[in-house]
């Protein structure tokens, strides 16, 4: 089997993963172009002044948690097969699956010890070496590869996603704040900022109301993860777009290693 054919079923799983992140993108488009954004008003009992507000209230379907679950599976167990191929390739005796795997750790020790330990014994050298290079870790260059790991383990777990709504470059123009005689009118200058799932657009003061018909307000909402707790506040779309980056670039370092293994042996006498 050649190293191509080797590496068929790695490359199958981060294309799954791609499907299934296109349609976790189309879920979170679909609820957040359902109008969850709207304009609420509360009053300070001590003021009166009204404080109006832009509040996010999506409610995502039990499929979203499915998709993300699937796109942190399919990753983390595209690396430990590319561990594996590349194992087999450069060690046609045969390798034990249970002996090769991608490791990573939360800290530099903890993937050195993963990756020296009893369950990297059957992990080829060449291979060891390119998993240093990578530095899955935090605090290394493949960083998101621990990040990712992490959030696999707890989806296998629980198998649940918590998100919850930012709004991101927001604006709001509201053209029409006028007392109750019309005789005054004012504009409010452009809004940008950030909040968990609402933002303050303005205040007013008592005897003064807003006319929402001539309200415009243009705002976009971000989905992000609230745990694990180093995800808090990581854009989903864009967290699982820099998981698949790495681990392409990460089977592809081992795909390359394995085929320059293959080659060095067979130009020994």
């Amino acid at each position: 089997m050649s190293v191509a054919e080797s590496f068929t079923g790695v490359r199958e799983l981060i294309a799954s993963a791609k499907d299934h992140l296109a349609d976790l993108g189309k879920i979170i488009a679909e609820v957040v172009d359902e109008d969850c954004v709207s304009v609420v008003a509360e009053v300070d009992p001590d003021s009166l002044f009204t404080f109006y507000k832009l509040r996010a209230e999506p409610h995502f379907p039990p499929r979203a948690a499915v998709r993300a679950f699937n796109i942190a599976v399919e990753l983390r167990a595209a690396l430990d097969h590319a561990v594996y191929a590349a194992a087999v390739l450069i060690n046609p005796q045969g390798p034990s699956p249970t002996k090769t795997a991608f490791f990573v750790g939360k800290t530099q020790a903890a993937f050195e010890g993963g990756r020296d330990g009893k369950g990297g014994s059957h992990v080829p050298p060449e291979i060891k070496a390119v998993m240093t290079r990578l530095q899955p870790y935090r605090g290394g260059r493949g960083q998101v590869l621990a990040d990712l790991n992490e959030f696999r383990n707890i989806k296998d777990h629980r198998r649940l996603i918590d998100v919850h709504p930012v709004f991101g470059a927001t604006k709001s123009s509201l053209v029409a704040i006028e007392d109750p005689d019309s005789v005054f009118a004012k504009s409010l200058p452009p809004h940008t900022g950030t909040a968990h799932n609402e933002i303050e657009i303005q205040w007013m003061s008592p005897g003064f109301k807003l006319h929402p018909e001539k309200a415009i307000i243009q705002s976009t909402v971000e989905v992000v993860f609230r745990e694990p707790a180093q995800l808090e506040g990581v854009l989903a779309r864009d967290f699982f777009a820099a998981s698949i980056q790495a681990v392409e670039h990460a089977v592809g370092e081992i795909e390359a290693e394995a085929t320059k293994a293959i080659a060095a042996r067979r130009l020994q006498p």
